[in-house]
C-alpha cells in the first residue's frame, strides 16, 4: 500500500515537474509573439470625416485631468426620444461617425460624439500609448463623457444608450457593464481581448510548441494562464489594463445589446465574434453581414444597416 502511494506521489511530482518546467518554456518562447500582437497596431485605415455643421463644441475632464472634447448634435425634433453616445474606432474620432449617426439625429435623437484620449483634438495621454485593445483608459474616457451628458442642461434626465465601432465598441459594452442607467447598446466589429487572444494562441501555438502531441493535450484552462502571465506582463510594461470584455457582456442583460459583425472580417472572424457574442445573455441580437470586411458592415448593407440600428434604439432608448 505504502508503495503504491509512494509511487504514485512520485510519478504525480514528475508530472507537475514537466508541466511546470514547459509552461516556462512555452511563456518564454511563445511570449515574445504574443506581445507583439498588443505592440503593433493593425493594418486598416480609421474612416474619416468632416465636422457636422449643427454641432455643439463642448470639452470636459477626465478623472485623472485630461480635457476631452466632443461635439453635442440636437435632434432634428422638437422633443428627443433619448441620447446616443457615439464611440469612434482607434486611430480615428467623432467626425468619423457622422454617417453612422446622421439618420439617428434624424429620427428624433440627440446624439453625442468625443474624441478618446490621444485620439483627435482631445489631449494627449503622456503616459499612455493608445491600443487597439481595449483598455482601463478608453472606459474612463467614455465615463468622463456621460457624466458630462448627466449634468448638461437639456440633456440631463434622457435616457442613454451607446453605439460603438471597434475599439469603441467593446468600449461601450465595457462602461454599459458597469454603469446600470445605460439602457441598451450597438456594436460594430466590437471583440474581447481574452478570447480572442485564446483563439489565435490555440491556432498559432503548435508551431512554437513543435510536439503534436504535446500540444493536443493542452486544456483551455492551460492556455488561459499562459495568455494571462504574458498579458500581466504587456500591462505592467504598458502602464494599462486589459479590460476582460467577455465578462462585462455577459454582466448586460436585462439591458438588451445588438451586435454587428462582417462576414468577411479577416481581422476579428465571425467565429470570434459569434464566441464573444455567446457570453452575452438574453436580450440579445446577433447580425452577420454578409460580404462585409472589419468596420465596412454600414458599407455594405446601407439601406438595411440604418434601418436595424434605427428600430434597435425606438425599441429600447426611445421606448
Amino acid at each position: 500500500m505504502l508503495t503504491t502511494l509512494w509511487t504514485t506521489a512520485v510519478i504525480v511530482a514528475l508530472l507537475a515537474a514537466f508541466f511546470a518546467f514547459r509552461t516556462i518554456y512555452i511563456i518564454r518562447k511563445y511570449g515574445p509573439p504574443i506581445r507583439r500582437i498588443f505592440e503593433e497596431s493593425p493594418l486598416f485605415a480609421p474612416t474619416e470625416g468632416v465636422p457636422h455643421p449643427a454641432s455643439e463644441e463642448v470639452e470636459f475632464s477626465t478623472a485623472d485631468g485630461l480635457t476631452l472634447r466632443g461635439s453635442y448634435m440636437r435632434a432634428a425634433s422638437a422633443k428627443p426620444k433619448g441620447l446616443i453616445v457615439f464611440c469612434h474606432e482607434f486611430l480615428s474620432d467623432r467626425w468619423s461617425g457622422v454617417a453612422y449617426w446622421e439618420f439617428l439625429q434624424q429620427d428624433g435623437f440627440d446624439i453625442f460624439a468625443f474624441d478618446f484620449r490621444s485620439h483627435g483634438t482631445s489631449d494627449k495621454d503622456p503616459a499612455y500609448a493608445p491600443r487597439h485593445w481595449v483598455t482601463g483608459y478608453e472606459l474612463a474616457d467614455l465615463e468622463a463623457a456621460t457624466e458630462y451628458l448627466r449634468t448638461r442642461p437639456g440633456a440631463d434626465g434622457l435616457p442613454i444608450g451607446l453605439f460603438g465601432i471597434s475599439r469603441g465598441g467593446g468600449a461601450s459594452i465595457g462602461v454599459a457593464a458597469r454603469d446600470r442607467a445605460i439602457r441598451c447598446v450597438v456594436s460594430d466589429g466590437a471583440f474581447g481581448t481574452h478570447g480572442t487572444m485564446l483563439t489565435y494562441m490555440k491556432k498559432w501555438m503548435l508551431l512554437v510548441v513543435g510536439e503534436k502531441w504535446y500540444y493536443k493535450i493542452l486544456p483551455a484552462w492551460y492556455l488561459a494562464i499562459i495568455r494571462d502571465r504574458v498579458l500581466a506582463g504587456v500591462e505592467r510594461d504598458f502602464g494599462c489594463r486589459f479590460t476582460r470584455l467577455e465578462r462585462s457582456i455577459h454582466r448586460l442583460s436585462p439591458r438588451p445589446i445588438l451586435m454587428i459583425h462582417g462576414g468577411r472580417d479577416s481581422y476579428i472572424r465571425p467565429d470570434i465574434a459569434r464566441e464573444f457574442f455567446e457570453c452575452a445573455r438574453e436580450p440579445r441580437e446577433f447580425w452577420l453581414v454578409k460580404g462585409a470586411r472589419h468596420n465596412a458592415c454600414l458599407e455594405s448593407a446601407g439601406d438595411e444597416y440604418r434601418e436595424r440600428v434605427r428600430a434597435f434604439f425606438r425599441t429600447h432608448l426611445a421606448g
